[in-house]
């Protein structure tokens, strides 16, 4: 009698229960993961150093599956000091400098990349230098610059950012003061979409419960593509994040720029988001200023000269020369666009956002509402997408 262990194995008995198996594996596995969320990669990662697990507690490392593996071994990488040569960046040019980093632009396979070499010490730590890339993983949008990866070597922490400018704001404010106004590289033709996209920008940042707390026109960077210019608002190193919008009103000491701070940043009073919107309106009255300028009359001067040291300190004055130099001549043709698309409560909202006090300005997304038709083609939420820089084509 043929029984179970006497009969015959016959392989296309075999490939019928392995198929079986197959179906079900698969829908089991389909079943888990709609069960639960949580990846093993959240739960129980092993780390090979200090330096990675506190990258994960802080949320800066993602999982792999999710991760711009831009070096082959990742994207937040702890070179050996002997290693240099292996890293996959070839370094082009200096883009700028300050006492503690350097900036430089690399190339990375066919994408041109802005790396930020921090020198890292006992006081500015690699702990506090990486809480920029912390912020910028947050605030992930098409007018944000975004975060690459990430690498250290010797007590250098590197950040690889995205994309790389042609300028900032104030250098391209000071190339175009003194073209012609019928120039087609004129402020009044390339600037208009700059108040609607910033005011995205600055609504997307506050958002995400972030302040940025340094903003001016050297950091808004300006990158020029088949005759468009495009904004993004960068550096984020003395940005502060909170759990709810709530907390972020703080009067904690901080580091600012005293041209464009708040009254309430100067005096380190209490302050929160309505203190970014303050430095946004010095930026827009600048942005105004290019755009009224011409060979004969630099307004961007004589703006710089009204304001002193800084805007809060000569608000009444600055607004004086916003109705001389502004206001009166805003319906002139040759301010098309703007004029056509910035309705009255933008300019009503713009003079607000130079108050003294924090509660009378508008917030960020009154200003995002009141641009509306001042924005780019490309504005919109997630991160700058990929481009292959011309000389890797």
């Amino acid at each position: 009698m043929e029984t179970s262990i006497t009969r015959p194995f016959k392989p296309d008995s075999f490939e019928k229960w392995k198929e079986l198996f197959d179906a079900l594996y698969g829908q089991l596995g389909t079943y888990l993961r709609g069960k639960f969320t949580v990846s093993a990669w959240s739960i129980s990662p092993v780390f090979s150093s200090w330096w990675l697990k506190h990258l994960h507690e802080r949320g800066i490392l993602v999982d792999p599956k999710d991760e711009l593996d831009w070096s082959g071994r990742g994207q937040h990488i702890e070179y050996d000091a002997d290693e240099e040569s292996v890293i996959p960046l070839q370094t082009k040019k200096v883009l700028g400098y300050s006492p503690t980093a350097i900036v430089e632009s690399v190339q990375c396979r066919r994408i041109l990349l802005a790396r930020k070499t921090v020198k890292c010490t006992r006081r500015l730590t690699k702990e506090n230098a990486v809480t920029e890339v912390e912020h910028l993983q947050k605030v992930q949008h098409s007018h944000i610059v975004r975060v690459v990866g990430t690498y250290t070597i010797r007590k250098a922490l590197a950040i690889l950012i995205y994309p790389v400018a042609d300028q900032n704001l104030e250098e391209l404010m000071d190339d175009v003061v003194d073209l012609d106004r019928d120039d087609p590289r004129h402020a009044k033709v390339i600037m208009p979409t700059f108040f609607g996209c910033l005011s995205r920008a600055v609504t997307f940042i506050h958002g995400k419960n972030v302040k940025h707390m340094d903003i001016k026109p050297k950091n808004i960077l300006v990158r020029q593509s088949e005759g468009n210019y495009k904004v993004y608002v960068a550096d984020f190193g003395i940005a502060r994040s909170y759990k709810s919008a709530a907390e972020s009103f703080t009067d904690n000491p901080t580091s600012y720029t005293r041209t464009y701070a708040a009254p309430e940043v100067v005096m380190q009073d209490i302050r929160g988001y309505p203190a970014d919107v303050f430095s946004l309106g010095c930026v827009f009255m600048e942005m105004l200023a290019s755009m009224v300028s011409s060979p004969k009359s630099d307004q961007r001067d004589n703006l710089a000269t009204i304001r002193g040291i800084d805007y809060q300190s000569n608000t009444e004055a600055v607004l004086a020369w916003y109705h001389y130099y502004v206001e009166r001549r805003w319906s002139d043709e040759e301010y098309l666009p703007l004029n056509r698309h910035a309705d009255d409560p933008f300019f009503q909202a713009l003079q607000r956002t130079l108050s003294r006090l924090p509660e009378v300005r508008p917030l960020a997304i009154d200003l995002q509402r009141f641009t509306s038709e001042l924005c780019c083609s490309a504005c919109g939420d997630g991160p700058e997408p990929f481009e292959a820089s011309i000389d890797s084509a």
